[in-house]
């Protein structure tokens, strides 16, 4: 198959499946905030010749009424005029066989999308402890805008070709309740927010549709590949439609899986320490392995005389990441990937059994394939027959390491069947979740689209501004907009350790400038900025070394409004972060200048935070280096080590654990760089 015929083959899964008689796209819904300013499409599918009347109105403006017939393609389409922000508008949608459909509530303001992974997903409250903003419950509680309204697409991949339906039944919802905020991107909804507070009077929808882990090629369609002419991901998208290839590659990686798996229990039986002690449990959010391997909790709880044969319940909420569950020694439950479990991470876990009057224990065998154990916050044992509740992290409950895995001899481990247990289910798989959660959007019209990805190619950083530009290109022609403003979170600081084992201050004292984790990624990313339309928001003083997933999600809304404003709404007060400009050599140091820092740069704190600036000599080596900020706002640098420094670099780097330089007027921070003389 040619890499044309692989774009016309998506388009005849798009056409052709799940076909229904008639419908309305899945975006389109009461409640909904359509784009100002632009031709309004209402669309969906039906039978072919089947003729469709769309009737638009407002008690101010009357009414608006186009048709259409369904076409051979079986898509029906009517534009509507452009119209001003304001509202509520209704419409009203009668085929000729059939019901009408009505939409009520309906205003005309902007709309943006907000897309990525991880970081762009984490909703303003969770039950994951590590994944919610520190105030979420809060924020969610005071949320009273209804003017600012939310739409959520659930995950949904395709590699078979792009969706015309979307999963679920996702409808709008104004941002006034919890269970609106709560479940969506603390991202998304700060962006909105505090877009509100400049915008009162014009209605905001943020459409969020995001998915943890996801690579950008998933998020590009085929045909972005096809007029960069990227062969190497045509060819997997062309696999993918290939039932038998699928499978294969499919079966492949799970055996691998289950290798590795079946590996570590051998080894964990033939080196498990059954004779550890045990010791005082502390945290359950403390339970912590540095590498894979067995951790043993042990919860004892009483059964009294008149609860004696009455069946219990042990719930927790979460686990990571399997377990073998006994009471007094006999099991009561499991979820292992050893027993062919699909999906045991950070999954519930509901037990239940019958005990005797008297003490028992209740034992789990924590075993993490991924380093670390965790559980969840709500842990208890219930009586069924009473409702009375046991909270075992109240119990004087014990821990001991039994197991930690010989990395060496077991290798790194595969990524899970849960991701390839279908074809069609791969966060990698390229065109997967545009086909899936950005292509039944066809025809929704926004103001722009907000980007927050980058950890899962950080292996890729070399291709990752390319990938970008396609990726960049591609949205604005599928959401018909050459100039839609473009705006990207850039990665925030971050090492690689956990949120449940703090480092302590003394290790950034020795931080090689060889930990560059994210640098260059990040460079990647600002390679976008000078393009046409495009913003980048600065992260990196507000990440977090233990936690891939910092919970100060308020800022970063702010710094997307900021760069919105600059790029979107062309308020000329704004200007982009401060940046590297040029410098020199002056003796044995570097001389940097600065640009875009309106009334000037200051360092918080007085001092130039140490692990911040870096230089090198022709030889390319890298030391940490004292820096100073003069009077005009320059910096010089220079290492006693560096004789002739020709490189210089600022918070390039994993982390870095004071950025203090930042604009004046605002507090942006200067942007990472590397630069060469």
């Amino acid at each position: 198959m040619t890499s044309s015929s692989v774009c016309e083959n998506q388009k005849e899964i798009y056409r052709w499946s799940n076909m229904p008689a008639f419908s309305v796209d899945g975006w389109i819904g009461s409640g909904m905030v359509l784009q100002r300013d632009r031709p309004i499409q209402i669309s969906g599918l039906g039978i072919p010749s089947l003729k469709v009347e769309v009737k638009m109105s407002s008690q101010k403006s009357g009414d608006e009424v186009a048709s259409c017939e369904v076409g051979e393609d079986s898509r029906w389409a009517v534009t509507l005029s452009a119209k001003e922000a304001g509202g509520p508008w209704t419409i009203s949608i009668t085929p000729t066989v059939g019901s009408q459909i009505t939409y009520k509530d309906i205003y005309i303001g902007d709309v943006w999308i907000c897309s990525g992974q991880s970081n762009m997903e984490m909703p303003v409250w969770s039950g994951m402890q590590f994944y919610r903003l520190t105030d979420g419950e809060k924020v969610a509680a005071e949320a009273n805008d209804p003017m600012l309204r939310l739409f959520q697409i659930d995950r949904n991949l395709s590699a078979l070709g792009p969706c015309h339906t979307l999963s679920g039944r996702p409808s709008w919802k104004s941002a006034t309740t919890e269970d609106a905020v709560k479940p969506f991107s603390a991202v998304g909804y700060y962006f909105g927010y505090f877009l509100r507070k400049k915008f009162p009077d014009l209605p905001i929808g943020i459409v969020h549709s995001s998915w943890g882990g996801s690579h950008i090629e998933a998020w590009i369609p085929a045909t972005g590949f096809l007029k960069a002419g990227r062969t190497y991901e045509l060819e997997q998208i062309e696999a993918a439609t290939h039932t038998d290839v699928a499978a294969a590659v499919v079966e492949k990686r799970n055996s691998e899986f289950y290798d590795w798996i079946a590996a570590f229990e051998t080894q964990r039986q033939e080196q498990q320490d059954l004779n550890a002690e045990w010791q005082k449990g502390e945290s359950l959010a403390a339970t912590i392995l540095k590498r894979p391997g067995v951790l043993e909790l042990r919860f004892p709880f009483e059964v009294k005389a008149d609860a004696e044969g009455h069946s219990f319940h042990l719930h927790i909420d979460w686990m990571d990441d399997a377990d073998e569950t006994y009471l007094d020694g006999v099991e009561i439950g499991a979820i292992t990937p050893a027993r062919k479990a699909k999906s045991y991470w950070a999954a519930p876990r509901d037990y239940y059994f019958t005990a005797k009057r008297g003490s028992h224990n209740i034992t789990i065998n924590g075993i993490s394939h991924r380093g670390g154990f965790f559980v969840g916050e709500s842990a208890y044992i219930e009586d069924v027959e009473t409702g009375e509740q046991i909270n075992l992290r109240e119990t004087e409950w014990q821990q001991r390491i039994v197991h930690i895995a010989d990395m060496d001899k077991l290798g790194e481990r595969p990524l899970p069947p849960e991701l390839y247990v279908d074809p069609l289910f791969d966060t990698k798989t390229p065109t997967g979740m545009f086909n899936g959660m950005v292509a039944p959007l066809d025809g929704m019209k926004v103001k722009g689209a907000l980007w927050y990805q980058g950890c899962s190619n950080n292996t890729q950083a070399a291709d990752y501004a390319n990938l970008q530009r396609i990726l960049v290109d591609s949205w604005r022609e599928f959401f018909d907009d050459p100039k839609m403003p473009f705006i990207v979170t850039q990665l925030a600081g971050y090492y690689n350790s956990c949120p449940y084992d703090r480092l302590p201050d003394e290790f950034w004292k020795e931080m090689p400038t060889t930990e560059l984790g994210f640098a260059h990624l990040r460079q990647a990313q600002e390679s976008m900025h000078a393009a046409p339309y495009m913003g980048l928001a600065c992260t990196m003083d507000i990440g977090d070394a233990c936690d891939i997933h910092p919970r100060n999600k308020r800022d970063v809304g702010i710094r997307l409004v900021h760069e919105a404003m600059r790029i979107a709404y062309g308020d000329e007060s704004y200007i982009p972060g401060p940046r590297f400009k040029s410098m020199e050599r002056e003796g044995s140091a570097l001389r940097i200048h600065f640009k875009d820092v309106g009334e000037g740069l200051e360092v918080v704190g007085g001092e130039i935070g140490p692990h911040l600036f870096s230089v090198a000599g022709e030889d390319g080596k890298y030391v940490w280096a004292d820096a100073a900020m003069d009077n005009d706002g320059t910096v010089v640098v220079s290492a006693p080590e560096v004789v002739n420094p020709v490189s210089v670099r600022y918070a390039f780097i994993c982390f870095a654990p004071n950025v203090n330089i930042k604009r004046k007027v605002d507090g942006l921070p200067l942007f990472p760089f590397e630069a060469t003389l």
